[in-house]
């Protein structure tokens, strides 16, 4: 982190005190470990200025989801009070257990939003990857749009391969909200020309 800092960069999301990807808060053996770690990497992640911290539900190893889900929360609350206090936010990231990760515990949206319902914290939140959802999840239409201003003038790049994976080969449509706001988009242009002609004053002066 100290060496991010040192070079102005951002860690939109922290890791390392996870202890694998199959060995997760969905099994009780591992929290006493993983306590352990999280309490030592949410002070460090407050301490250098940061907000976000990655975990993992670990294998299913047998157990039925509502048993993983009830041992994660469990475990969780052990940290849950530090990351509150220090600011921090946990990511719990789903991931496919169809192609990359076989037996992950977690890998379908109901899972992890059920296990949000329960703990109710702004703390404990999803890592969505659009990359492992659609293997489980029956995602037929993908549709984005700006934030907060829904139709503010973005793009969104998707390639060929990047739909295909999206859709698990089958046909698969995205839509950008977008919507003719001369007003909007007028500052948008005003935004750009700003900046061009930052930029052609920097260059010039370099």
């Amino acid at each position: 982190m100290p060496v991010l800092k040192q070079h102005w960069l951002e860690s939109s999301m922290c890791k390392v005190a996870e202890l694998s990807l199959d060995e997760g808060w969905a099994d009780r053996v591992n929290h006493d470990a993983l306590t352990e770690n999280y309490l030592h990497h949410i002070d460090l992640v407050a301490q250098a200025g940061y907000r976000n911290l990655i975990q993992f539900s670990g294998n299913r190893r047998d157990m039925n989801p509502a048993e993983g889900m009830q041992n994660y929360e469990t475990g969780l609350r052990r940290i849950l009070d530090a990351a509150e206090e220090r600011g921090v936010v946990l990511h719990m990231e789903l991931l496919n257990s169809r192609v990359n990760h076989p037996d992950y515990l977690f890998d379908a949206t109901i899972l992890g939003v059920d296990l949000c319902r329960g703990i109710r914290s702004c703390n404990f939140k999803l890592l969505y990857d659009i990359y492992h959802i659609p293997f489980h999840d029956c995602l037929g239409h993908d549709h984005t749009a700006g934030n907060p201003m829904r139709c503010a003038p973005r793009f969104l790049v998707v390639t060929p391969d990047a739909h295909k994976i999206l859709s698990g080969g089958e046909p698969h449509g995205r839509q950008h909200a977008l919507r003719r706001d001369r007003r909007r988009i007028g500052d948008q242009r005003r935004i750009s020309r700003k900046g061009a002609d930052r930029e052609g004053a920097e260059g010039a002066a370099s």
